[in-house]
């Protein structure tokens, strides 16, 4: 057993315990839940974090290794699930009215959830086992243990920390909590904030996309998630194709699609432009049509298309077409190369919503945005 000397008090509802581990103790029992591309949006089954960076443990083992009296006083964050796994004892001390001291005791066997921390941890490990630092074993670190807490609160502090101190994305972490709390927007909310609650559903349809194997989908497999293996080259990254859908989620667009729904008309819009450029679909990497160049400027087009022509909501890509190839300029395979015109001379949010406002005037339709006088 091993016990941590601790503070326990509450905030809200969770019981928080603040203490101590030895280093060796803490990599004895913690695990780090990675996301597996092999397992489903199964909120029970998956893990979210981001796969360990060896780069960054490895640094840390050597700054333990090189500064004998090196300091790493911020807190590691761990989840006891005591709902799914049993309550820990605590064996009080001294007793005082909101907090009491004593030791939390972690029975053999059991294990506690990193949710922040884990470079950390892997780095005190890599030290003691790879550069023979054994005097670090006994090296101590902050803690904070949540408890009575399940996976969707650790999800949520994974992603407030992690997201809002900008070290790195979280859109695994917000995918699937978007499983279990799309129909509770107050979650959403405190999540990513009221500017940007609107990204939950496009998170959820452009993995949806990238999963689905249907044949007309030219995205699948084509969007990259955070957590894929290095060197693995996607057309563009999750967090571009969701930046590109907000066309889609304004507060005066007309209409309110569901998932499925937009996923579907999205599916059907942009086989119907494979129709027509085939070769800026089949060499991916010669051509800037899904990369952000053409993934902004079209997933705008798509949106007001929609808007001003509903009848394409459903239409099949083979009705869809027509209202492409209108434009003659845009529908040719050679202006989307990687080192043509478009690539060249449109760079920037700013240019792809000009790129979509000179693709809808070609097609006689009103441009997203009113021309300057």
């Amino acid at each position: 057993m091993i016990r941590i000397p601790s503070l326990r008090f509450q905030q809200a509802d969770t019981t928080l315990y603040v203490g101590n581990i030895s280093a060796s103790a803490l990599y004895n029992i913690g695990v780090i839940e990675s996301w597996d591309p092999n397992r489903a949006w199964d909120i029970g089954q998956q893990g979210y974090q981001r796969e360990s960076y060896e780069d960054h443990y490895k640094s840390i083992a050597k700054f333990l290794r090189d500064n004998p009296n090196a300091l790493l006083p911020t807190s590691i964050l761990l989840s006891a699930r005591t709902r799914e796994m049993g309550v820990l004892n605590f064996n009080v001390v001294a007793e005082h009215e909101d907090h009491a001291f004593g030791y939390l005791e972690i029975p053999d066997a059991r294990l506690l959830y990193i949710v922040d921390g884990q470079h950390r941890m892997l780095g005190f490990k890599h030290a003691i086992e790879e550069f023979g630092q054994l005097r670090l074993g006994d090296y101590l670190l902050p803690v904070v243990v949540l408890c009575h807490s399940d996976k969707v609160e650790e999800l949520s502090q994974f992603h407030l920390i992690n997201d809002k101190q900008k070290r790195i994305a979280t859109n695994l972490a917000l995918a699937l909590l978007g499983t279990v709390v799309e129909d509770q927007p107050n979650i959403a909310k405190m999540l990513l904030g009221s500017k940007n609650i609107w990204k939950m559903k496009p998170i959820m349809i452009s993995i949806a996309l990238n999963e689905d194997k249907g044949h007309m989908n030219v995205w699948s497999g084509r969007i990259g998630l955070p957590n894929e293996p290095k060197g693995t080259v996607f057309a563009v990254s999750l967090a571009s194709f969701v930046n590109s859908l907000k066309p889609f989620f304004l507060v005066d667009y007309p209409h309110k699609l569901e998932n499925v729904q937009l996923m579907d008309y999205l599916i059907r819009f942009w086989a119907a432009l494979n129709s027509m450029l085939p070769n800026a679909f089949q060499h991916t990497k010669d051509y800037v049509i899904q990369k952000t160049t053409g993934v902004y400027s079209l997933n705008r087009v798509a949106a007001e298309l929609a808007r001003q022509k509903s009848v394409v909501l459903k239409a099949s890509p083979k009705e869809i077409a027509p209202f492409l190839f209108v434009d003659k300029t845009h529908m040719d395979d050679t202006i989307w190369q990687s080192g043509g015109t478009l690539a060249r001379e449109y760079r920037g949010h700013a240019r792809f919503r000009d790129l979509a406002d000179e693709i809808l005037e070609a097609m006689g339709l009103e441009p997203s945005r009113p021309k300057k006088a």
